[in-house]
Parts: structure tokens; C-alpha cells; sequence
């Protein structure tokens, strides 16, 4: 199998020597980017964890785990950096609640610097967690405008089978959301029933280049 080689570590200066290692990697690096091998740099174009660089660095994206960070009743995403879109990737997520609860999102608005226009995203029952394989986008959220739309890239399964939330189904903030168009920096997730927590599962954020 062809290994990736950082050439940036290598001497290609217009009068340097062609060295049979560069040459291995020139040609093997193609490769190696279209096998994904463990330390290939991620297309940014493509969803990737928002802290990693390559898949052996390590970092996965979880911005929460029950197992390490407990029950909480909200998360607060990581914030957002100019020229991206990010994705939330949920895991076996469950809440304390007995009965139908939203799982939303709280926007941080930059302007106003506050979290508020709540948008929910999916409506949960503790009769059918744990909730898996959901990955929800929120679009340019740097880029100002009057609301933000949020898109499932990959569906929401309950542990009963169904589907709470398909592919390509899409959340959007209508009317005169905002009041003042401006940039999302961050998102909460929560859910709006009083007393609600997560108590088990884990969150991942991605993030994908957009120009």
C-alpha cells in the first residue's frame, strides 16, 4: 500500500538534486490520498473533525461524552471560524425526559452577542434513545444574514428503527428572524423542556471549506 510523505520537509529548491525519495513520494502520494491511509492530510472540502488534521492525530471532534463529561442539559459548540461550515454528528444520544422534547439549536449572534433565535432541529421521545447516526449542517454560519438554515446530511435513527429526522430534510428560520442580519458564531445544543438533560451518548463537530 502506498504511504504518504510530507514534502514539505524536502529540499525542491530549482537547483536541488532529484532524489529517488522524492520522486517515491510524488508518486505515491496520490495514491495514498485516494486510499485515505491513517496520516493522509483530510480534503478540507469534505467533513472532517473541526481539531483534526489527518486521522492518526487523534482528535475526533467529540465535544461531548456522557461517559466523560457527565449529564448536562445543553452543549456549546466550539466557535465557528470565517470560511467554514460545520456539522453536528450525533452518537447514541438519549435525554431524561418522559415525553416529546425538540432537540435545538440556541445561535449565538454576533452583533447581538447572545445566544437566542432558537431553531429546532428534531423532536426526540425517551421511548425510542437512543438517537444515532444523525448529522445535521448548519450552513455558512459566518456569513451574515437574517437567519441560517441547518440541512441533514445523514439521518436520524431511533434505537426502535424509525427515522426521525431523513437525509436532505431541511430546518430554516423564517420571517424576520434575527432582526438585524449578522454572523452565527457558536450554536447550544439544548432541549426545551425544563429539567431536560442528556444522559448518554456522544456529539462531534465537523467542518467542511466552503469559498
Amino acid at each position: 500500500m502506498a504511504t504518504w510523505t510530507d514534502t514539505t520537509t524536502m529540499d525542491t529548491a530549482p537547483d536541488a538534486p532529484v532524489t529517488s525519495e522524492l520522486m517515491t513520494a510524488l508518486r505515491d502520494n496520490p495514491v495514498a490520498l485516494a486510499g485515505a491511509v491513517s496520516n493522509v492530510p483530510y480534503i478540507k472540502t469534505i467533513w472532517h473533525p473541526y481539531n483534526g488534521e489527518d486521522p492518526s492525530d487523534g482528535f475526533t471532534g467529540v465535544i461531548w461524552d456522557q461517559s466523560v463529561d457527565g449529564n448536562v442539559s445543553s452543549i456549546v459548540s466550539p466557535t465557528f471560524e470565517n470560511g467554514w461550515e460545520y456539522a453536528f454528528l450525533f452518537e447514541g444520544i438519549g435525554t431524561n425526559y418522559v415525553g416529546g422534547s425538540s432537540l435545538q439549536f440556541e445561535a449565538y449572534r454576533v452583533t447581538s452577542a447572545a445566544y437566542t433565535a432558537t431553531l429546532s432541529i428534531a423532536t426526540m421521545d425517551n421511548t425510542e434513545m437512543p438517537y444515532s447516526g444523525g448529522t445535521v449542517a448548519i450552513l455558512r454560519p459566518m456569513q451574515v444574514q437574517d437567519g441560517h438554515s441547518c440541512i441533514w446530511e445523514g439521518a436520524l435513527i431511533t434505537t426502535l428503527g424509525s427515522t426521525a429526522k431523513s437525509i436532505g430534510d431541511v430546518t430554516r428560520y423564517t420571517g424576520s428572524a434575527y432582526g438585524t442580519p449578522q454572523a452565527v458564531s457558536a450554536v447550544r445544543i439544548s432541549q426545551n423542556r425544563a429539567g431536560s438533560v442528556f444522559n448518554q451518548g456522544k456529539i462531534y463537530m465537523l467542518r467542511r471549506r466552503v469559498y
